[in-house]
């Protein structure tokens, strides 16, 4: 089955919105051949993310060559080599980044699994990215301040605990007009 189809169904409709069997007529298959291939939505997430190395390139060891690079620089290249690493794959992959990121923004339950699974491993894999390049020892050793807070940490933390603060519904696509906007992505 073509997994653009599915990424595009999904993109178009919102995982709630888009159906197995809205999916078949798309791709010109039976219903029956999709249930074969994906069990639930939760399967068919993580099967675009598996198609698209998003997963494996999160669960493979960081290559030994990497980690000697890192090494070898100074702990600010280190640093903005690991934040430029990371900012490319999100690019590569940016489909599929934002799908997840919306979908549990919008408090999707299987967008939730599989998020927190793509998350974890990415947490792991910067964890070994920033100890391997000696950067676990602290910053603040290097000279750098910790930032002064701003209002808006502190909001987003309060609308991350326990949801409150809101904004008003609105349409970002076919299906979705029942959705709340997301208050991370709303200016501040």
């Amino acid at each position: 089955m073509p997994m653009d189809v599915a990424l595009g169904l999904i993109d178009e409709k919102g995982v709630r919105g888009a159906s197995m069997r809205e999916l078949a007529r798309r791709a010109g298959v039976d219903v029956r051949s999709v249930y074969y291939h994906f069990e639930s939505k939760r399967d068919l997430l993580r099967s675009l993310f598996e198609q698209a190395g998003m997963l494996a390139a999160l669960v493979q060891p960081v290559p030994q060559e990497l980690l000697d690079l890192l090494k070898g620089a100074t702990p600010m290249d280190a640093l903005i080599a690991i934040v430029e690493g990371n900012l490319q794959m999100l690019h590569e992959g940016a489909p599929y980044s934002r799908l997840i990121h919306v979908e549990v923004l919008h408090d999707d339950e299987d967008a939730k699994v599989v998020g927190d699974e793509m998350w974890t491993s990415w947490g792991n894999q910067l964890e070994v990215l920033v100890r391997e390049a000696g950067l676990a020892e602290g910053f603040w050793s290097w000279g750098l301040r910790p930032p002064a807070p701003e209002p808006a940490v502190g909001r987003f933390q309060r609308i991350s605990t326990n949801g409150s603060d809101r904004g008003p519904a609105h349409t970002s696509g076919p299906g979705r007009g029942d959705r709340e906007t997301s208050p991370c992505v709303e200016p501040l």
